[in-house]
């Protein structure tokens, strides 16, 4: 589950795409242990490296940009 720190009951009034409520349930995919450890493996190597490479939309969970 997850908590949303900053949510306004008023805002879940007026907007329909904002969580309605406090507390939602949210499911995700663990990694297995192989995953993980390459993964952890993949980034130490990284920092090794004489030029690191960017983080790709995915590694930043990046979103389009939402203008009001």
């Amino acid at each position: 589950r997850a908590l949303i720190k900053d949510w306004k009951e008023s805002e879940a009034d007026r907007n329909l795409e904002y969580p309605q409520l406090p507390i939602m349930k949210y499911e995700y995919r663990l990694w297995d242990d192989d995953k993980c450890r390459q993964f952890i493996t993949e980034r130490v190597k990284h920092h090794f490296q004489k030029d690191l490479p960017e983080c790709s939309e995915e590694e930043m969970w990046a979103t389009e940009p939402k203008y009001r």
